[in-house]
């Protein structure tokens, strides 16, 4: 929105084309600053953007994790700071001014992706899924990040329901189509849970790309999940890995990314999985990508790679001294009589933190059989 807004005051051509173009409004990202002084010029900008779109579908993005919590905010010393109530309004107020008064640009959604922070009062977090409830069949991304100031805060969490449903609304409950949702990605355990309960009575046969990570079993049935386009999978915990596949009914699955803690189980994917994996990315918990981290992948890599026979590209972020290590244990495999014909590289991906600023080291190392 942003962007626009200087576009268009660079000369009155320009104005009129950023202007009258629906095009270049209908892609909303939202993503507050932490003294919140853009509050009222991005709603303003939410409102203009909705009416300059037209009726195109929508793509939004409200971006929520920076907004501090209010004692931190308060503390700043705003000449005209915002009331308790209207800071933890901001998310709710957000979303509904996307809606529009009566919902009319419901229909116009097609991917949402919401980035919260929640407070630790639960009913602040209840307002935001009271905010979105409703049905929302024209959507086809939905990504949802939701993170804590307190591991043990007891937040609210919305319903997933399907728009196929003829019952009416209940509080807090989120209505998807199936038929039509073809990237999912959850970072909360609570809403992978509810994803996961939803999955067992319904089919989600648009479904390609799926992220998601559980901390916990409860609420898990042992009904197979039925993914017949799902082709990416990312868990996000090691115990992701070891709940969810053996549920999968996924035929087309060829790319994998897993996040692996130091004390995973070492069988932690049924052969099936891998068996037909092209693309498996492996990674440890940064706290964990230390001089030694190699110890603590290297037996799952020897139980993965022999059963992946249709891999050929192979991740890892871990340390950046392991290339000598995994050539040497992609030259064991093979001297055990695992040929791992297919795989031609690996690629070492190493994120430094320097003066504030990501770096990111790649090394791809040719494993490529000879």
């Amino acid at each position: 929105m942003e962007r626009n807004l200087n576009l268009s005051l660079v000369c009155k051509p320009w104005h009129h084309i950023v202007v009258s173009d629906p095009r270049l409004w209908s892609n909303i990202i939202i993503r507050f600053n932490t003294d919140l002084t853009n509050l009222r010029f991005l709603w303003r900008q939410v409102d203009i953007s909705l009416s300059r779109s037209k009726q195109l579908p929508l793509d939004i993005e409200i971006n929520l994790r920076d907004i501090p919590i209010y004692q931190k905010y308060i503390r700043g010393g705003h000449s005209d700071p915002l009331s308790f109530t209207e800071h933890n309004n901001i998310a709710p107020t957000t979303i509904r001014r996307l809606l529009g008064q009566d919902r009319e640009h419901v229909y116009r959604w097609r991917s949402f992706c919401l980035i919260c922070l929640l407070s630790d009062n639960r009913v602040a977090a209840a307002d935001v899924w009271k905010a979105l409830e409703g049905k929302y069949d024209a959507l086809t991304r939905l990504h949802i990040a939701l993170f804590q100031h307190s591991a043990t805060a007891n937040i609210s969490f919305p319903i997933l329901s399907s728009c196929a449903t003829n019952q009416p609304v209940r509080p807090m409950e989120i209505l998807i189509n199936p038929s039509k949702l073809s990237w999912i990605s959850f970072l909360s355990s609570e809403m992978t849970i509810a994803f996961l309960r939803m999955a067992a009575t319904t089919t989600f046969s648009a479904l390609s790309t799926l992220r998601i990570g559980i901390s916990s079993r409860g609420g898990i049935s042992d009904v197979p999940l039925h993914f017949p386009q799902l082709s990416k999978l990312t868990l996000f915990t090691s115990l992701s890995g070891v709940v969810i596949p053996p549920l999968l009914d996924a035929p087309d699955l060829t790319d994998m990314d897993i996040l692996w803690r130091r004390d995973g189980n070492i069988n932690f994917l049924p052969s099936h999985i891998f068996a037909k994996l092209k693309a498996l990315r492996f990674s440890l918990e940064r706290s964990q990508r230390n001089e030694g981290g190699y110890q603590y992948i290297r037996e799952p890599l020897r139980v993965a790679l022999p059963l992946a026979t249709s891999l050929e590209k192979l991740k890892i972020a871990a340390e950046p001294t392991l290339p000598e290590q995994l050539t040497d244990l992609v030259r064991e495999l093979r001297g055990d009589g695992h040929p791992l014909a297919r795989l031609q590289e690996i690629t070492l991906e190493n994120t430094t933190l320097l003066d504030g600023k990501t770096h990111q080291t790649i090394v791809i190392i040719d494993v490529a059989a000879q």
